[in-house]
């Protein structure tokens, strides 16, 4: 499993994948091959932060990208921060 180029920085996906940020870092050096709960938990830390991963479709190979485009993630995070919109009001 390769490091998307997208993807968070070794502290914010160690932080996120519980582990030293020291062996995220040393699996993107290629110097560790984590096993396969170390894996696990990356994968799901990078799927976490948006990363999608594609099976290999017709000879293509296997491959990452975005769940959703920037301009996407800046409105999302935009409306989140923002409190969402607003409903009506039931009370009378």
């Amino acid at each position: 499993m390769k490091k998307a180029p997208t993807a968070p920085a070794s502290p914010a996906l160690a932080e996120a994948a519980v582990m030293p940020a020291s062996q995220i870092e040393q699996f993107e050096a290629e110097i560790l091959n984590p096993d396969t709960d170390c894996q696990r938990a990356i994968r799901i830390a990078l799927e976490a932060a948006g990363v999608l991963f594609l099976p290999e479709q017709g000879g293509e190979g296997i491959g990452v990208r975005l769940k959703f485009p920037r301009l996407t993630v800046k409105r999302i995070q935009t409306w989140e921060g923002e409190g969402g919109t607003t409903g009506e009001d039931d009370i009378p």
